[in-house]
C-alpha cells in the first residue's frame, strides 16, 4: 500500500510484470477508493483471476489475460495484431470475437461465441478499446 500512498491520485499503474508484485485486495482497495486513477494488468496474483474476484467490477482497471510478453518472431506479432484488427471489428459491428476466454478454466473457449460481460476485458482489442475510453474520459474530467 505505500507504493500506491506516493503516486498522484492522477496516476495510472501499469502491471505486466508479475502477478505477485502486487496484493489483489491492495490493488483493489487503491482503486476503489480512487487513491490513483485506474491500473491495467496483464497478470494478476492468482491465475486464472476467479470469476468471483472483485478486481472484475473496476470500472478503472483494464484486465488483459496474460499476453504482454514479448514477440520474438515476426509471425507471432503479425498472428496479434491480425487477431486483434478483426477482433475489434467485430466487437464494433457485434459479431462473434476469436479468442474469446472460458472463465470457468481461465483459458480460450473455442466453442464460446458470446460478446464478453461488461466490464470484463478478454482480448487485446477489447483492452485497447477501454483504455483509449478512460483517457478521453479522464482528459475530458480534466479540462
Amino acid at each position: 500500500m505505500e507504493i500506491f500512498d506516493r503516486m498522484k491520485d492522477s496516476a495510472i499503474f501499469i502491471n505486466c510484470g508479475r502477478g505477485n508484485a502486487v496484493a489483489s485486495d491492495v490493488l483493489y482497495q487503491v482503486l476503489h477508493d480512487r487513491k490513483i486513477a485506474a491500473a491495467g494488468i496483464d497478470v494478476t496474483e492468482f491465475e486464472p483471476l476467479p470469476s468471483d474476484s472483485p478486481l472484475w467490477e473496476l470500472e478503472n482497471l483494464m484486465i488483459t489475460p496474460h499476453i504482454s510478453g514479448g514477440h520474438h518472431l515476426p509471425e507471432t506479432f503479425e498472428r496479434i495484431v491480425e487477431i486483434c484488427a478483426q477482433n475489434l471489428s467485430a466487437y464494433l459491428s457485434g459479431k462473434e470475437l476469436r479468442n474469446v476466454v472460458d472463465f470457468a478454466t481461465g483459458y480460450k473457449n473455442k466453442a464460446c461465441s458470446i460478446l464478453p460481460p461488461p466490464g470484463r476485458f478478454l482480448d487485446l482489442g477489447e483492452a485497447f478499446l477501454a483504455f483509449c475510453n478512460l483517457s478521453a474520459r479522464r482528459l475530458r474530467t480534466d479540462n
